[in-house]
C-alpha cells in the first residue's frame, strides 16, 4: 500500500509531462494553413506535369505520323508506279496531318488564353 501512495505522485507528474508534451505537438493554425498550401502546390505541380507530359506524347505521336507518310511518299516515288491516284492520295493525306497539326497548335493556343493565371 506504501508502495501506491508513492507511485501515485509520480504518475501523476508523468500525466502532467504527457499532457505538456501532447501539447506542444499540436500544430499551430498558421502551420496547418501552410501545409495545405504546400498540399496545393504539389498537387497543382503534379497536374502540369502530367499536362505536359500528355502534350509532349501528342506531339511525338503526330511527329511519327508525319514522318511516317513522308517515307511512304518517298518510297511510292522511287517505285515510280506510275499510280497517280495512290500519290495524290497520300498528297492528301500528307496535307491532313499538316492541317490537323496546325489545329491543334491553334487548340492549344486558345486553352492558354483561357486559363486563369
Amino acid at each position: 500500500m506504501a508502495l501506491l501512495f508513492r507511485l501515485r505522485p509520480q504518475t501523476k507528474q508523468l500525466l502532467e509531462y504527457k499532457s505538456i508534451i501532447d501539447a506542444n505537438e499540436e500544430k499551430t493554425p498558421e502551420q496547418i494553413i501552410q501545409e495545405k498550401q504546400i498540399e496545393a502546390k504539389v498537387e497543382d505541380l503534379q497536374n502540369k506535369i502530367e499536362e505536359v507530359k500528355i502534350a509532349l506524347e501528342i506531339k511525338s505521336l503526330a511527329l511519327s505520323k508525319i514522318q511516317l507518310s513522308a517515307e511512304l511518299k518517298n518510297d511510292l516515288e522511287k517505285i515510280n508506279t506510275g499510280n497517280s491516284v495512290l500519290m495524290d492520295t497520300m498528297k492528301e493525306v500528307l496535307m491532313l496531318n499538316k492541317s490537323v497539326m496546325k489545329l491543334q497548335q491553334e487548340c492549344r493556343n486558345l486553352e492558354i488564353r483561357r486559363k486563369p493565371t
